[in-house]
């Protein structure tokens, strides 16, 4: 048997007072498992929760593996151009110029990054939105 109770008063003392009445009616009636409508939909979110908390952790860790490999991709890149640069600095190219050319390809590779990344996160984030609309 389950009983629902509406409170606009303190839960705590309202369980109390349930009970008591509840013994009035049937001092043999067991009564346990007693708890809030919240304590209830805290219970039945755990496991939503567990999975949301687990997939922005390995967002997380996606971004940074993505970080560390653009910057690995970018240090490859200038060692491969050292000679280049010093070439080009002992020409008269400004130190400036130079650290804006490798900035410059940097930022070309995170912006092919962003463009292709945004538009397939919001796709599978769409794709993922139906099929949790459809569980639901």
């Amino acid at each position: 048997m389950v009983l629902h109770a509406r409170t606009a008063d303190n839960v705590g003392s309202a369980i109390g007072l349930i009970r008591q009445e509840v013994w009035k009616l049937d001092p043999t009636l067991p009564l346990f498992d007693v708890h809030t409508l919240e304590q209830e939909m805290h219970a039945a979110l755990v496991q939503q929760r567990l999975i949301a908390m687990l997939s922005s952790l390995f967002g997380v860790l996606a971004l940074v593996l993505a970080c560390v490999g653009l910057y690995g991709l970018l240090a490859f890149a200038v060692v491969q151009r050292v000679r280049e640069m010093g070439v080009r600095l002992a020409l008269g190219a400004k130190r400036s110029r130079v650290i804006c050319m490798v900035m410059r390809e940097a930022l070309l590779l995170v912006f092919i990054g962003i463009r292709l990344g945004i538009p397939a996160a919001l796709a599978i984030a769409r794709l993922a939105a139906t099929q949790i609309a459809g569980m639901l």
